[in-house]
């Protein structure tokens, strides 16, 4: 069976075939009817100017007007079809593509979306035309050799020549294209994050150091670009003098060949149109050469990415109970090569709660990522009641799965969109999550309450405020797993009492919780405690030991504060 037979793209591609008829059809006619122009010619320096028939040059002039009048509305009929088909793609491929670039699920070179988009520009623009042309290339050119034989080897000489320059062209500058590229796109990502910690920066004063760096490098970038544009306009110059130059000479070789009996006065001109023809579908792909190779790695990328994707399970799985499995998960930094976890290993009971504890830097964000799909690790899987976590479908995992993410990021829109996932779920869902996040109050006291507008990260609303309406989005629609990374971070005391409430309640609910925490006092509605440490998991066990250990541990250090001043004074 065909691997490819079931993805979006290839649905694509099927349903795209009924537009290559009407496509092809537009673009026989459209060649046959250009060799108007250099039949009229003939007829008219062969026959009209020997006969003196001032009838036959109307009838001849009023056919090859009908005959460009014809391709002119083919062409626009072409381009608006060419337009649609772009269109039609972006639709189709567009919803897809976006899904799995957000899903998490693949490792992906770069972003199916900005993919898509290319693919519809070359489709929309003339680099799709000068594609449906070429093969009308081997036509015109036999058409110069029935004219004469130097005729067709010049123009297919020329044709060569043109390739070879444009070949060239590329080999010289491709490599220091990609690299200007590569080294723009980094300082675009810089400046870009320096404007989203604009607060940050300005606070300490490092705005200007900041900029002057990126500027610094974008020197750097605008230098290489400089070279490449060089080498770029060189080439286009001499494709366009080679382009120029062979219309005239074709004239002199025309009539060298009409001096020496060879061929008629109408061959001549015939020919230079002939020659222009052949090589119009060149230089258009020439000139799109940029482009076309564009679409063609984008095209590359997306095929391999809904391959991947369609291998990956979309079997609607019955309703979970929370049974987790962590089997040897591990995740690799690809840019610095840093093990971020190493063979993490965790089963969790429906029902039961998790506290994870660690140092800065231990791997308990990632770990968390990973938990919810969010992130694909390098190694080992996650579980879900037999199901790894990714062969869940989204629709489902946004029904059974919530994640409260370290920084509690909230999205523009209201914050009843916020806490229903943008979704079409009910007031009263929203409002039960609210409630069992304990911050319906607090939502009623904002302006326009449930309504109110949220803008870029979440203002107006404060870091504690944010955390709480985060908690209820990630409480809507009454998960079977939670994973909360960091949920008491900006909450102060009553904060913290309502979120222990929220947790016993889920407990009871049969919620399975990993609790990711710095603070101690959330072992009291925990099951058990894991610690990890340069992402490996050192200690895990249940949270009444974690507590005992803890206590042990203050009294230990009580003692030592103790003692160090009696030895002092000894001393």
């Amino acid at each position: 069976m065909d691997v490819h037979a079931t993805t979006p793209l290839d649905r694509m591609v099927r349903e795209s075939r009924a537009a290559l008829a009407p496509l092809a059809g537009t673009g026989v006619a459209i060649n046959v009817l250009m060799l108007a122009s250099p039949l009229y010619s003939m007829q008219v320096f062969d026959r009209v100017q020997h006969s003196g028939s001032f009838e036959t040059l109307a009838l001849l002039t009023a056919a090859l007007v009908a005959c460009l009048g014809f391709v002119a509305l083919l062409e626009m009929a072409r381009d608006r079809m060419t337009s649609r088909v772009g269109e039609w793609i972006e639709e189709t491929l567009l919803p897809h593509a976006a899904t799995l670039s957000t899903s998490g699920r693949f490792d992906l070179d770069r972003n199916p979306v900005s993919d898509v988009k290319v693919v519809r520009a070359f489709v929309s623009a003339n680099g799709i035309k000068a594609l449906l042309d070429l093969p009308w290339f081997p036509l015109f050119l036999l058409v110069c050799f029935l004219l004469h034989p130097y005729v067709g080897l010049y123009a297919l000489g020329t044709a060569t020549l043109l390739v070879a320059i444009a070949v060239g062209g590329e080999i010289v500058t491709r490599r220091a294209s990609e690299e200007a590229a590569r080294r723009q796109a980094v300082v675009v990502q810089r400046l870009n994050e320096i404007s989203r910690n604009r607060d940050a920066a300005a606070g300490l004063a490092m705005c200007g150091p900041m900029v002057s760096r990126e500027i610094d490098a974008n020197a750097g970038v605008l230098e290489r670009t400089r070279r490449v544009t060089d080498i770029a306009a060189t080439m286009a110059t001499l494709s366009r003098t080679v382009r120029l130059g062979s219309q005239s000479f074709i004239l002199a070789i025309g009539m060298s060949l009409a001096l020496s009996n060879q061929a008629s006065a109408g061959v001549v001109i015939a020919s230079s149109i002939l020659l222009g023809r052949a090589l119009a579908p060149i230089d258009g792909l020439i000139g799109g050469w940029r482009s076309l190779q564009s679409a063609r790695e984008s095209w590359g990328r997306l095929r391999k990415a809904f391959d991947a994707w369609d291998a990956a399970s979309t079997t609607e799985l019955p309703e979970p109970k929370g049974d987790l499995r962590i089997a040897g998960v591990s995740f690799r930094d690809a840019a610095s090569g840093r093990d971020i976890l190493a063979g993490v290993s965790l089963e969790a009971k429906a029902g039961e709660i998790i506290a994870v504890i660690g140092s800065s830097g231990s791997g308990k964000s990632t770990f968390c990522r990973i938990l919810v799909g969010a992130l694909r690790p390098t190694g080992g899987e996650v579980r879900l009641d037999g199901a790894c976590i990714t062969d869940w479908t989204e629709a489902q995992r946004r029904d059974h799965v919530g994640y409260l993410p370290q920084d509690s990021v909230l999205f523009a829109g209201t914050v009843k969109e916020n806490i229903a996932r943008f979704t079409d779920g009910s007031d009263a869902d929203v409002v039960a999550a609210a409630k069992l996040a304990g911050c319906h109050e607090m939502i009623l006291r904002l302006p326009g309450g449930y309504d109110c507008r949220l803008g870029e990260h979440g203002a107006p609303l404060s870091g504690g405020q944010r955390q709480r309406v985060a908690l209820a989005r990630a409480l809507f629609g009454r998960p079977r797993f939670l994973v909360l990374d960091e949920p008491n971070a900006s909450l102060d005391t009553s904060g913290d009492a309502a979120l222990a409430a929220t947790l016993t309640e889920l407990k009871d609910r049969g919620v399975t919780v990993i609790v990711v925490t710095h603070r101690y006092q959330l072992f009291s509605v925990a099951d058990r405690v894991v610690a990890l440490e340069d992402g490996r998991k050192i200690y895990d066990d249940t949270a009444r030991r974690a507590l005992e250990n803890l206590r042990a541990a203050a009294e230990q250090q009580v003692r030592r504060n103790a003692e160090q001043p009696q030895t002092l004074k000894a001393a």
